[in-house]
């Protein structure tokens, strides 16, 4: 592991069963003397994917699916963040690129815009629950 810095991250904390279980890593890592990012819901917004790389450990717990065709597809990890038209001039060349995508009203990040903005992610470990 390459940084003492933790992130989880659950876009959809209030609606899902998941959070206190988080919660309870998230402590663990606290008592460990680690540096402990916990985001929740709207608070995981886009932004949040663009500075990966300076954790050590990544925990990401959203919803997301499989887009595309089947020769070409990839995997959507959604934000807690609305796709509004107040921010959408924010993100508009990466919705052009096709590194950001709106899904069920929400901004959907791809591993495309992860690579592009992270150049690395020196010694991380990444967990994505993806449901």
């Amino acid at each position: 592991m390459g940084s003492g810095n933790v992130l989880i991250a659950s876009s959809f904390a209030s609606k899902g069963l998941t959070s206190t279980a988080y919660d309870d890593i998230s402590d663990s890592f606290k008592s460990a003397q680690y540096n402990m990012n916990r985001l929740k819901d709207e608070v995981v917004t886009v932004e949040t994917f663009k500075i990966l790389s300076q954790y050590g450990v990544v925990i990401l717990d959203t919803h997301g699916e499989l887009f595309g065709s089947a020769t070409r597809e990839t995997q959507l990890f959604l934000t807690g963040e609305k796709a509004m038209a107040a921010n959408l001039n924010d993100y508009e060349a990466d919705m052009k690129s096709g590194r950001l995508m709106e899904m069920n009203g929400y901004y959907a990040i791809t591993p495309a815009f992860i690579a592009a903005y992270n150049k690395t992610l020196p010694a991380t470990i990444v967990l994505t629950v993806v449901v």
